[in-house]
């Protein structure tokens, strides 16, 4: 069977899905909105009209709607998941658990940031064993090894269990959530590298290019903190996609920024030039995680101007359908807890791209 003949309904499919991603506009629309009762009419005109009746009640039941919008999302997962076969089917479970991690990433997080819940909230997305009821549970532990010991993984559990000194001596989650990235893009890195070519090299670039980035923002939080090389080196991911040799002469940078320069010399010049400007002129490396996110994201845009009979082009979609989904919750949650405009703007990811 023919690569068209073998993934040409599925990519058909999710073009289509792809095309009702919300627009710039309606993003402009939902962070002024009013509150979070008229931020949800105002999604009722778009394809997350069936969360409509997460306000069939008087009061707005805020678990209601994200567990309405988890739920939409996941059903979204299985259906692009179905159109895949064999080992490229396997790839995207594994995905779909990466995504389980990231909120055990942003709870770890908060714990270390000491974090009020309500405004935690706005910065994860519950989802699979993390859903809504699990992350709020989670957060009101009062010690961090309750929260590790939920981790059904014993390998990754120990690692972490191992990692709480390093996190407590330096006072932040780092090593927690590099350890955490360590593990999980080591399992997609190893099960990308087994599949087909016409399905390994896009999954390759997108997964490599996501690691690379990681490795960026985890190489600038390091310097900023003022952490030495030796440190710094153990909390990477030992994998490289497009770092050179700039990346290993970053790591003798004494400064955050010294370090961007230093990596603006190689593959990544024009994405960290741009930052590198902003962080000058805000005088904070704060925008940077933004700005890397936003970056890998508009690569994935790119896999669909590209040949498209392979995995990769169901792999973009999920990317950037789960941060659409991250983004909707944040509105919502943010109007919930009356945050105003411009802190909830400053969350999104994929505002603006359309």
């Amino acid at each position: 069977m023919s690569r068209a003949s073998k993934y040409g309904y599925a990519v058909s499919r999710v073009r289509g899905m792809k095309a009702n991603l919300l627009k710039t506009t309606e993003y402009e629309a939902l962070i002024k909105a009013i509150n979070e009762e008229d931020a949800l009419r105002l999604l009722s005109g778009t394809t997350y009209a069936s969360l409509a009746p997460s306000l069939s009640t008087k009061e707005f039941d805020l678990s209601k709607f994200e567990r309405a919008l988890l739920e939409s999302y996941y059903e979204v997962y299985e259906r692009v998941m179905s159109f895949a076969v064999r080992a490229a089917k396997a790839f995207l479970q594994k995905v779909y658990q990466r995504y389980e991690f990231a909120c055990l990433k942003s709870i770890i997080r908060a714990f270390y940031a000491d974090m009020p819940r309500g405004e935690a909230m706005i910065y994860m997305t519950p989802i699979g064993s993390f859903d809504v009821e699990v992350c709020a549970n989670l957060l009101k532990k009062r010690e961090l090894r309750e929260v590790i010991e939920v981790v059904k993984e014993t390998k990754l559990k120990m690692k972490l269990l191992e990692s709480m000194e390093k996190s407590t001596r330096l006072h932040s989650s780092l090593p927690l959530e590099c350890m955490i990235d360590k593990y999980c893009f080591a399992v997609l890195w190893e099960l990308a590298n087994q599949l087909k070519d016409w399905d390994k090299q896009p999954v390759i670039r997108i997964l490599g290019m996501e690691i690379d980035l990681t490795n960026i923002n985890i190489l600038i939080r390091t310097k900023s903190m003022g952490l030495d090389i030796s440190t710094t080196k153990s909390l990477l991911i030992p994998i490289r996609y497009r770092l050179g040799l700039e990346f290993e002469s970053s790591l003798n940078m004494l400064t955050a920024l010294d370090a961007l320069r230093t990596l603006a010399t190689g593959y990544y010049s024009n994405l960290l030039l741009d930052i590198i400007s902003i962080c000058e002129r805000e005088e904070t490396i704060l925008p940077v995680e933004l700005a890397l996110k936003r970056y890998y994201l508009r690569e994935n845009l790119k896999v669909f101007g590209g040949y498209p009979f392979h995995v990769g082009t169901l792999l973009a979609y999920l990317n950037l359908k789960y941060y659409e989904v991250r983004d909707i919750r944040a509105v919502i949650v943010g109007k919930f807890n009356r945050l105003p405009p411009e802190k909830i703007k400053d969350v999104l990811i994929l505002y603006g791209f359309s």
